[in-house]
């Protein structure tokens, strides 16, 4: 048995676990042929290939032991079993999510944490596997002085590096993140403090050079304290009727809907490379009708070869914040379909007569501009895309509405009920 893998987070989450095997009768081998595989894989045989991390990682836990496949996956319980494959889902997506606001996704990720020790239930599993191996690089990269704001998330990452099962990986690709001096969490508590007499002793000395103080001003013509905190009430009155004079007059609300906000364009790729710090990323210069191409950084590399990809026309988002990904400002997204496993992806198509740069319609109809550039605080590109998804019909729609061009609809090829991103 052969486990293929490349140098992805995903690929490493599948080496990781691979790695608590107690009988490893495998060997592995690097991919860099530049073709559609789905990684990572295991070849069975010369005749049989899985492919995908969840098919892949659930094979390996049944090759293990009876209880493996119920104690990672927890095949013996639907609930926990579907959180599981959600986040299976979430960590394949976490590279473009987190292009688009990074902060967000990290504050999202530490609330999830708050009440948890692990991602799922009660115990360790492969989601707590794939989520280390995805936010290794972000967790590594957040300063120390920031950890506080994320107290959550580091516990949980500081425990599951420290776990005998991750830590005894002598050729794991992830090296022991230092956190001894952050304190990663406070717990309220009803008992007594050990120092409370202490404390207690210290608060009646305070009050008493207090009032030795005050005594002492008295006797110099000083205002007492009485008077001092009269006077610091009487500011905060002046300032707070200042400001109430001051305030301007609430904003009309905006009425605009939100899919006039987004600006979706036909565009064809004109030119395209393998990014060369990511296995799973294109980089593609896009055509949207402007004057120079858009450099535009997509992980649908494992789904297409270059050939299939060039002189394709393609549906972009065209007023996202531009942001970094892995060293590159990409400046938009392609929309693509994908499967809840993220085995199979395929971009969504504008009918091949539209022209380029033409504005793709989400709703009845396109009244107004587009945002220049959309607000990441309104959150409208994330508001509309969890509405984003196809039908039988192989449409792309908004809620009830297909994207479509003058042309006609915008579609995919073959997948069905999947959620476009």
């Amino acid at each position: 048995m052969e486990i293929i893998l490349d140098n992805s987070s995903i690929s490493n989450s599948l080496f990781i676990f691979s790695k608590l095997h107690p009988k490893p009768n495998f060997t592995f081998r690097k991919e860099i042929e530049e073709k559609p595989t789905i990684l990572p894989a295991i070849k069975l045989n010369d005749k049989e290939t899985i492919e995908g991390i969840t098919t892949t990682a659930k094979y390996l836990a049944k090759t293990m032991n009876k209880k493996a496949i119920n104690q990672f996956f927890f095949e013996n319980n639907k609930e926990n079993s579907a959180q599981v494959e959600q986040w299976i889902s979430f960590a394949n997506s976490f590279e473009e999510e987190k292009a688009i606001d990074s902060k967000r996704i990290i504050r999202q990720l530490n609330n999830v944490l708050e009440d948890r020790v692990f991602f799922v239930g009660n115990q360790f599993s492969f989601a707590d596997i794939i989520m280390f191996s995805t936010l290794y690089s972000t967790i590594k990269d957040i300063p120390v002085e920031d950890y506080r704001g994320f107290s959550n998330l580091i516990r949980w990452f500081d425990n599951i590096q420290h776990l005998p099962e991750i830590s005894s990986i002598s050729d794991s690709p992830f090296s022991m993140i230092p956190i001894s001096t952050f304190v990663p969490y406070h717990i309220n508590s009803k008992k007594a403090k050990p120092n409370e007499n202490e404390n207690l002793n210290k608060k009646l000395n305070e009050n008493q050079n207090q009032n030795q103080n005050q005594n002492q001003n008295q006797k110099k013509g000083k205002p007492s304290q009485e008077e001092i905190q009269k006077r610091r009430e009487m500011k905060k009155q002046q300032k707070k009727e200042k400001k109430e004079k001051n305030q301007p007059t609430e904003p009309e609300q905006d009425t605009t809907p939100i899919t006039n906000h987004i600006n979706l364009q036909v565009g064809i790729i004109r030119e395209i490379k393998p990014h060369e710090k990511a296995d799973t990323l294109y980089i593609e210069e896009i055509d949207v009708g402007e004057k120079t191409t858009r450099t535009i950084v997509s992980g649908i590399r494992p789904f297409y070869t270059v050939d299939q990809l060039l002189n394709q026309k393609v549906v972009v988002i065209t007023n996202l914040k531009p942001a970094k990904l892995r060293g590159v400002l990409s400046s938009g997204m392609l929309l693509a379909a994908s499967n809840p496993d993220h085995t199979k992806v395929e971009i969504v198509s504008p009918p091949e007569s539209s022209e380029i740069g033409e504005r793709i319609c989400l709703g009845e109809k396109i009244e107004g501009q587009p945002d220049r550039v959309l607000n990441p605080k309104k959150k409208y590109w994330e508001t509309v895309q969890m509405d984003l998804k196809t039908k039988d019909d192989l449409v792309a729609y908004y809620k009830d509405f297909p994207l479509k061009t003058k042309s006609g609809n915008c579609v995919v090829k073959s997948l069905k009920g999947a959620k476009i991103k």
